[in-house]
């Protein structure tokens, strides 16, 4: 991350939910996500790709980003979280296997690795993983597929 001149703390915006396009009320389906950059930063330009997966069970929506693509490029690892600025906390009236987010668009903090958000805050969060061995063992085991 850092030869992209991307570092611990910066701030990107992100969409979470590629599928659902812009600002506002979005159903994020547990499983696999692919969301984007929303603006640039640095060296990764507007609409970079990033994949991962989403939870939905309990009162938290949380997904986890493990690889970015910029365009015409392969895809690498890179790691940050949802600061909880935006409207990602999940709707109590949610159906199973769903979350209804309040808002498409979140800020994602950068980090070294997964975990660095406070977790007791009440709200959810995105987590884009630095490295393939930080991932759940049930998310790996789906990349082999």
């Amino acid at each position: 991350m850092a030869r992209l001149g991307i570092h611990p703390k910066d701030t990107l915006t992100v969409l979470v939910d590629e599928r659902w396009g812009d600002r506002g009320s979005t159903r994020l389906e547990e499983g696999p996500v692919v969301g984007y950059l929303e603006s640039s930063h640095e060296q990764l330009p507007e609409r970079t790709r990033l994949f991962g997966q989403v939870w939905t069970a309990g009162e938290m929506v949380t997904v986890r980003y493990y690889e970015a693509e910029v365009p015409g490029r392969s895809r690498m690892p890179f790691c940050a979280e949802v600061d909880d600025s935006g409207g990602q906390v999940k709707d109590p009236s949610s159906p199973r296997g769903v979350a209804i987010i309040q808002d498409n668009v979140a800020n994602a903090r950068v980090v070294a690795r997964y975990g660095e958000v406070d977790p007791s805050r009440p709200r959810g969060r995105l987590f884009i993983y630095g490295d393939v061995d930080e991932l759940p063992p049930e998310v790996r085991d789906s990349l082999k597929k």
